[in-house]
């Protein structure tokens, strides 16, 4: 880099989005670096030793070509790009699809300044974790007064609220010797909503609480299945006494049915960074499956009665305790599909299993069970398993697989995780072990086959 220099006037730009032409801001462009891009290093040096050439030798041809030499050095010394006055329209075809879905962005350029721009790069600030399937998100092409231009590409929706990135502005002299590097805010954003697919109820442990509901228990009472046969206590209701005993024996005795109980579950996803990884072939991250079927869960509880919440290991922010009704599915639904912990971006910051474990243990009620969604990356994620299990709270674990068996590597990773589900279901802990790619609805029905049997 041979230099750098600071612009001392700001340039302007105008920044809209898919909106009606009150809503355009102005803004300004903040200019970055300035620098000389060394493309013509060594000229005034050449062209030097041309004239001298020329001289000695006396011929008036490389006299002509050095001078013309040296005025192109002065040139590219003296010229500094023009300042961009542009304004730059970005259209997003559906701020607003469900995940998964490509989305079309259409980035206008137009020059409202008064100068020709002859090397211009505009570069959009695609949101993290959104991958580019087609077209392209640059733009290098020169501008007259007046003059626009535009170009477009699509990307995949991802879950989550994505905030574009600054957009970024290179201005270049006509020879290409200097540039100016410029950033714009921009306000424009994408919205991935979930989807969750309807699910069968899920098979859960028999740890409930005393408020009537769907979960069968081993206590005789009020339900639908049959318990036991006892003695007539006073008190009991009149339309529980086996009248037809009393007929045949005439002693007055009461039937119990089996109690049916209502479960408080708290859904708890890993969203550490080791759960950011994905199998062979996909760029989805295993964090994301878990967080699909989270929301799955979740619903698919609350439709059956049961007391919900939702949790994560990694992040303490996340705290939806165990609820039922509309307004809490409301609250769980702006949770799944907004929260930036459940977003694309990995935690910066690791994560001590003891801690968390030990934080979230002291907030959950004694009589709470857990699914765990994690894809089962690491040790870290058995002992919490294994931590709350010890601790009476029954554990069932949701664990897509991410693993692969194209590398030596990928089956070692196979090989450790088959070994923490194996060790995991001797410690009498359930795990939903979910093949990559298949509906979390025909692992529920086979774990539900598997129970009831």
């Amino acid at each position: 880099m041979a230099g750098l220099h600071q612009a001392e006037l700001p340039s302007d730009i105008r920044i809209t989005r898919d909106a009606p032409p009150e809503e355009v801001s102005t803004q300004t462009l903040r200019l970055e670096t300035s620098i000389e891009t060394n493309r013509w290093y060594g000229l005034t040096a050449i062209a030097l030793v041309i004239v001298g050439v020329g001289i000695i030798v006396q011929v008036p041809s490389m006299l002509l070509i050095g001078a013309v030499g040296i005025w192109f050095a002065l040139y590219y010394r003296l010229w500094r790009p023009p300042d961009p006055h542009l304004e730059i329209t970005r259209k997003v075809e559906q701020p607003e699809v469900v995940a998964g879905e490509e989305v079309m962005v259409t980035l206008s350029i137009m020059n409202i300044g008064s100068s020709l721009l002859p090397d211009i790069s505009v570069i959009e600030g695609i949101p993290y974790g959104l991958s580019l399937e087609s077209g392209s998100s640059r733009l290098a092409t020169s501008l007259w007064p007046g003059q626009e231009t535009s170009v477009s590409y699509t990307v995949t929706a991802r879950r989550g609220y994505h905030s574009f990135e600054p957009i970024t502005v290179i201005s270049r002299d006509l020879a290409g010797s200097h540039e100016a590097v410029y950033k714009a805010e921009t306000d424009g954003s994408l919205q991935g909503k979930p989807h969750p697919d309807p699910l069968p109820i899920p098979p859960l442990r028999q740890l409930t609480m005393g408020i009537t509901g769907r979960l069968p228990t081993a206590e005789g009472g009020s339900g639908l299945e049959f318990h036991a046969v006892r003695e007539y206590r006073s008190g009991d209701p009149l339309n529980r006494v086996d009248w037809r005993r009393k007929a045949r024996t005439g002693e007055l005795a009461t039937i119990e049915f089996r109690q049916e109980q209502m479960a408080t579950v708290m859904l708890v996803i890993d969203v550490r960074t080791s759960s950011y990884v994905s199998p062979p072939g996909s760029d989805t991250p295993a964090v994301d499956v878990c967080v699909d079927g989270a929301m799955s869960l979740f619903n698919s509880l609350l439709d059956a009665g049961d007391r919900v919440g939702v949790t994560t290991l990694g992040d303490r922010d996340i705290w939806l305790p165990p609820g039922v009704g509309s307004d809490h599915r409301a609250m769980g639904d702006m949770l799944f599909r907004s929260h930036p912990s459940l977003g694309p971006q990995p935690p910066g910051q690791p994560v001590s299993i003891y801690a968390e474990g030990t934080g979230l243990f002291h907030r959950i009620h004694g009589q709470t069970q857990l699914i765990f969604l994690s894809p089962l990356t690491d040790i870290a994620a058995e002992y919490f398993a294994t931590m709350f299990e010890a601790r009476d709270h029954p554990v069932t674990i949701v664990s897509p697989d991410p693993t692969g068996d194209e590398t030596p590597g990928q089956q070692l990773s196979r090989i450790e995780r088959s070994l923490r589900i194996s060790r995991l279901r001797e410690r009498g802990i359930r795990v939903l072990d979910w093949e990559w790619g298949k509906p979390l609805a025909s692992v529920i029905e086979r774990a539900s086959v598997e129970v009831y049997q």
